[in-house]
């Protein structure tokens, strides 16, 4: 980026939102036009002014009998055991790596579909994979109500990054198997996920992943947390614009009193990129 340098008001709150991976679309390090410009942030990671969220999670104000969970699940006659949908091959993580070597030994054959699954695999068996295109991704719902489980392997491990990947497989009855930030999973959903980083090798994790396809009370043991909350993606047309907007207009107003009694702490961020840029590393190589 040219080193140029934007001229604001300082009377205005300037505000840095965004849904990607501090990684990608946050790394401003080198950008000195970006230094002090923006006051507040609105992102995925726990540290912004303003955390967004892919999924909302409500607690039920009656427990859900599992059966009434087990009938739900078998009317969606489920025929795909493992499913991934991945539209990208440019990653921050080794998610194609583990992916590949997942593949080659999981107990049965992986439906793929999306722009990536036929390019970015290249140390996968292809043997081993049912591709079901490209063309596929607008029925991505439709596909994962018939997977048992699914791949929601993240482009990045930055803090608290969980896109929709994960709520894709959770709102559809599928076991999501996941590689980002665990403790974000865990604050979000416990018991509801699979993480590569739970197992000493992958050997150890497609031994899991074969044992659960065999035991259906083990299985069912990844739903349990569906007899006290419910889930659901958060839409992102309307209101992925508008629900973090409220929390902004309550802060706006906040500060606006603030300034008028001269009470006013006025605050920006020299470097977006460090702000949000944690990284984990996956234990699975």
């Amino acid at each position: 980026m040219q080193s140029w340098r934007l001229s604001r008001n300082p009377n205005q709150i300037w505000i840095a939102r965004s849904l990607e991976a501090a990684i990608t679309t946050m790394d401003f390090n080198h950008n000195s036009p970006f230094i002090n410009l923006f006051n507040w942030t609105v992102s995925l990671s726990h540290r912004a002014t303003i955390q967004d969220s892919y999924i909302t999670i409500h607690k039920l104000e009656h427990k859900i009998p599992m059966s009434e969970i087990k009938e739900n699940y078998r009317k969606l006659n489920k025929d795909k055991s493992f499913c991934w949908m991945v539209s990208q091959c440019k990653v921050y993580n080794n998610r194609f790596t583990v992916g590949s070597k997942i593949i080659n030994e999981l107990p049965d054959k992986i439906h793929m579909w999306g722009a990536a699954s036929q390019i970015c695999m290249k140390s996968a068996n292809q043997s081993r994979i049912i591709n079901l295109g490209r063309n596929t991704r607008n029925n991505t719902h439709a596909i994962i109500k018939k997977c048992k489980f699914y791949f929601s392997f993240e482009n990045s491990n930055c803090s608290d990054y969980i896109t929709e990947k994960f709520p894709n497989a959770i709102i559809n009855y599928a076991i999501p198997i996941v590689n980002g930030w665990r403790k974000s999973y865990q604050q979000k959903l416990p018991g509801s996920f699979i993480h590569v980083s739970d197992f000493a090798s992958i050997a150890d994790l497609t031994s899991h992943l074969r044992y659960l396809l065999s035991n259906e009370t083990a299985y069912f043991e990844y739903f349990r947390w569906r007899q006290h909350y419910s889930a659901s993606l958060f839409d992102l047309n309307e209101e992925y614009f508008l629900e973090p907007y409220c929390q902004v207009c309550q802060k706006l107003n906040t500060t606006l009193e603030n300034r008028k009694r001269g009470q006013e702490k006025r605050e920006t961020i020299d470097n977006l990129g460090t702000t949000f840029a944690d990284l984990q590393k996956s234990v699975l190589t």
